[in-house]
Order: structure tokens, then C-alpha cells, then sequence
């Protein structure tokens, strides 16, 4: 017997929708724009019946998310219909479809009303875009974000928010790029978030004290703040501490990223603060001096409790090495990228065995992950001391078309036993990537490798044979007319396959 469809009452669905509440229709509506709806996208659902009009022109918290992409005529009547709700206004000066002057004009009389405000300027001439912030009260500020493009620090002075008064008590996210804010006369306090990125002129007791009167901050970034050099080392005491101050406790602090920050202001801050809840620290710098090495290590020294926290559930240690000087470690939530490219290798060599000494843990514990990019120096030591030290199980050799003769000459290095002591480089690899160069690919030496190392048996004095690949991955270094990538070497990979003795064999990540 046939089973018949059951009906839908159409009109009896259209009644129960119209008699839903207002304030439900609203909700369900307001949902609908945090999926990324547009305001102009409101109109058409006015249009779906005289009841919907009415409620979605009255529901003023419908129109407080206001967006330049939306358009001059979208922008006027947001402003119109979201009353005295509190605004989430937004302006990417690229995708804008209304000019900055207009845009910032429109919203500067309702200034009382601003909740957030996020502006991503393209150009680095940026007048009258602040008008508002320099000269009005924005008592409901929560988040600023000011962003223009490199050289915009140099087109004004230094601009003095809010008519000089201090920020609004309920700011808790401020972050710059290239806009240099008078912040000493913010006096900053309460913050969840600040990131400041090429801010001018800010000083280290700026940022000192927006941190100490932050007690409940969840993320700090500071990039690239040449100026935070000035005052920092008259601020330690004879300790090391901060200038006598009791230490800061940041028990909320979960995210802390200092990139191109001074030395001197890099070791005031860490020899400051307590973080017992951070969840991932990433610090960036270029080590210029032997001082400033010594004076780095100094900084990590008060954090090497926290070091040891970060590391603690990392499963594997990733280290990534460029000639000569440029070191990337990465464990758990640890990140630590050192420029040494101005010290002598002995000193560069010296900061990195100490950071890898002092992580808490015992590392060859771990998998290690190692990158060799660009390895222009006939030293390679750093690599020898990372064989007798740590558990390498994934080698990525990479280099561009430039350095051909330097990776031929790591590849030979992997290929035999070396002679002091006398033992194979990295003998636990199961995953090796290496960079294919030439029309050959640099082959000859690739294939050599690869067969030494599946044919090695144990040597004189014990020395321990190198286990087989699992995986070979093999990418093209140099680059197509049309950026795509050329096709595979057959010749060449087919001798891979031949001395591969079951690997798995990959080419720009497809696998053979």
C-alpha cells in the first residue's frame, strides 16, 4: 500500500511565525547579523509583511552594529534607527563603501553612544579621522583598535585622546599600529587587552603602569617598540626588580607576545611579573651584542618556572635553523625566535644551549622537528650538538635556488657517519623533506643520501646504523612561469623509489 506524504498547512506555519513575540523575532533576527548578515539585508525583511516592518524599524539593537562597507545611506540610517543603543562601529578603509571623512563625520555625533571601534586606515595620512576621540567623552568605549599603514607615525604629533582626560573606565581593549596615542595621559587601568604594535614614543612606565593597574589582563602584545628602551634599566633596582614596586601579579594573563622589544625593557617586565595561568608566550628579538645576549638570558632567568609550565604538555620540540645566526624553537607553549646574525658563532651557540638547558624538561623526552633552512655556514656543529642532545624524528632541509651548493653540501653531511665523534647524524629520522633544485633536482646527492642510510650497517666502535625512512617528501625549490607547481622529475624519482625500500615517496605532497 502506498504511504501518502503527510500535508503542511502552510497558512498554519505563516500564523504561527506572525504570532511569535517581538522580542523572540528580534533575538532570532539579531543572531542572524552575527552570522555576518548586512544592515541592508534588514530591508528586505521589513518587506516580508507590515508587522515585520514595524518590528525590525523599532528594534534599535538590530541597527548597532554599523559598518562603512555598508554605505553612506546604510550608515545615516543605522545611526537614525539604533537610538541610544551602544555601538559596534566598524571602518576597513579597502572594502569601505563610503569616504573616511564622511564616515568618521556620520559617527562622531554619537559619540556618547560608541561601544567598540575598529578602524583599518590604507593610508598613512589619517587627520581628521580621530576628531572625535581628541576632542569628544566616549563614556561607553569598551574596545579601540587604530590601525594605518607604516609612515603614519610621522604625519602628526602626538594626539591626546578624550580632550586630555583619562580613558573611559570601561576600556578594556585598546590596540595600536603605527597611531601615536599620548598614553601617559590615558592612565590605562582595567584592561583585558592591550597590543600595541610601532606605537611612537611610548615609554616603559606607560606600559608598566597599565599593566600594574591591570590586574585582571588576559593578553599582552608589544611589537616593535624601539622607544620602550628609554627608562627601562633606570627602573630596576639594585635587585633586578622593578625600582623597589612589589612584584605584578597577573593571574588572568593567559597570552604574552613581545616581538623587537628592548632588551632592557624585555628584562624589566619579565623580572615584574608573575603569570601562573599563561598559556603561551612568544618572544621575538634580534641579539645584536654579547651584552644584549647576556642581558636576554638574565630576562628569561625570571621566568624559567614558567618556561618549564609552557613546556610541560608538549608533545614534540620544533627547531628551525637558518644561517647563520637565525633560531626558532617552539615547545608547547613556548615560541622563541633569535636573530644572532651580529654575534660570533660561539656566542650565538651559548644563548641557544642555554635556552634548550633550561626548559624544564628533559627534551630528549621529546620528538624533535628540525628545519634546515638556507644553512650557509660551513659550521655545522649546531647541528651535531642537536644530535647527541635531542630525538630527532622529522628532518625538513630547504633551501632556495641560490643556496643549491649549501643544501648539497647539509644533504652530504646526513649521507655518512661523521668523524667526531664517529657516529650518523640524526639516526632516528622516520620523515625527511627536502627542497628539489635544478632541472635533476640536485639528485645525484638526494638519492646517494637516502641509499647510504637504508644500506648502513653498524660501523667500527659501535657506532648505531641509521633507521629507514617511513616517509621521503620532496618538493620543487625554484619556481613556475605561471606559479604553479612543475611537474615531477620522473627520472629522478624513480631512482628515489628504487633505493626507498618501501618509504612512502611524496612530491609536492602527493603521494607516488
Amino acid at each position: 500500500m502506498k504511504r501518502e506524504c503527510p500535508t503542511i498547512d502552510v497558512k498554519a506555519c505563516e500564523s504561527l511565525l506572525h504570532r511569535l513575540p517581538p522580542e523572540i523575532l528580534v533575538e532570532i533576527l539579531r543572531q542572524y547579523l552575527q552570522l555576518g548578515t548586512r544592515l541592508r539585508d534588514l530591508g528586505q525583511l521589513s518587506l516580508v509583511c507590515k508587522r515585520w516592518r514595524v518590528i525590525v524599524e523599532s528594534a534599535a539593537v538590530l541597527w548597532s552594529g554599523i559598518d562603512g562597507a555598508e554605505g553612506p545611506s546604510i550608515v545615516h540610517k543605522a545611526l537614525h534607527a539604533a537610538k541610544d543603543t551602544p555601538l559596534d562601529l566598524t571602518f576597513y578603509e579597502h572594502k569601505s563603501r563610503m569616504g573616511r571623512r564622511a564616515f568618521f563625520e556620520a559617527i562622531g555625533e554619537r559619540i556618547a553612544h560608541w561601544r567598540s571601534l575598529t578602524a583599518v586606515l590604507r593610508s598613512a595620512h589619517w587627520d581628521f579621522a580621530l576628531d572625535a576621540l581628541e576632542n569628544g567623552i566616549a563614556p561607553n568605549l569598551e574596545t579601540l583598535h587604530l590601525s594605518a599603514q607604516y609612515g603614519a607615525e610621522k604625519k602628526r604629533n602626538m594626539v591626546t585622546l578624550f580632550g586630555g582626560n583619562p580613558a573611559p573606565s570601561k576600556l578594556k581593549e585598546i590596540s595600536l599600529v603605527h597611531i601615536p596615542i599620548n598614553l601617559a595621559r590615558l592612565q590605562l587601568s582595567g584592561l583585558k587587552s592591550i597590543s600595541l604594535w610601532r606605537t611612537p614614543s611610548v615609554s616603559s612606565i606607560e606600559i608598566m603602569n597599565a599593566i600594574r593597574g591591570s590586574p585582571m589582563i588576559e593578553s599582552i602584545r608589544l611589537e616593535h617598540l624601539h622607544s620602550l628602551s628609554l627608562g627601562a634599566a633606570s627602573q630596576r633596582g639594585s635587585d633586578g626588580d622593578a625600582a623597589g614596586n612589589p612584584p605584578i601579579h597577573l593571574g588572568s594573563l593567559l597570552r604574552l607576545l613581545l616581538e623587537a622589544v628592548p632588551v632592557p625593557f624585555l628584562y624589566l617586565l619579565l623580572s615584574s611579573i608573575s603569570a601562573p595561568r599563561l598559556q603561551t608566550f612568544t618572544v621575538r628579538r634580534e641579539l645584536e651584542a654579547r651584552s644584549t645576549a647576556e642581558e636576554f638570558i638574565a630576562s628569561l632567568r625570571h621566568q624559567i618556572p614558567t618556561l618549564s609550565r609552557l613546556t610541560t604538555d608538549a608533545h614534540a620540540i620544533r627547531i628551525c635553523i637558518a644561517s647563520p645566526g637565525h633560531y626558532h624553537i617552539v615547545v608547547g607553549g613556548l615560541d622563541i625566535a633569535l636573530d644572532m646574525d651580529g654575534l660570533p658563532s660561539t656566542h650565538s651557540r651559548e644563548t641557544l644551549y642555554w635556552i634548550c638547558d633550561h626548559l624544564g624538561r628533559d627534551l630528549r623526552n621529546l620528538p624533535l622537528h628540525l628545519d634546515v633552512e638556507n644553512w650557509t655556514a660551513e659550521d655545522l656543529s649546531p647541528l651535531e650538538w642537536f644530535n647527541c642532545r635531542l630525538y630527532a624524528t622529522k628532518l625538513k632541509l630547504f633551501a632556495n635556488p641560490c643556496y643549491r651548493a649549501e643544501l648539497e653540501r647539509v644533504i652530504l653531511t646526513v649521507s655518512r657517519p661523521t668523524s667526531t665523534p664517529m657516529t650518523w647524524l640524526f639516526p632516528q629520522v622516520k620523515v625527511i623533506e627536502i627542497t628539489v633544485l635544478g632541472e635533476n633536482g640536485g639528485g645525484d646527492t638526494i638519492v646517494e643520501m637516502i641509499k647510504n642510510r637504508h644500506s648502513a650497517g653498524f660501523g667500527q666502535h659501535g657506532v648505531v646504523k641509521p633507521k629507514p625512512f617511513r616517509e621521503i617528501r620532496l618538493a620543487h625549490g625554484g619556481k613556475s612561469p605561471r606559479g604553479a607547481p612543475p611537474p615531477p622529475i620522473m627520472e629522478f624519482l624513480n631512482k628515489i623509489r628504487n633505493v626507498a625500500k618501501g618509504a612512502d615517496v611524496y612530491w609536492e605532497n602527493v603521494k607516488l
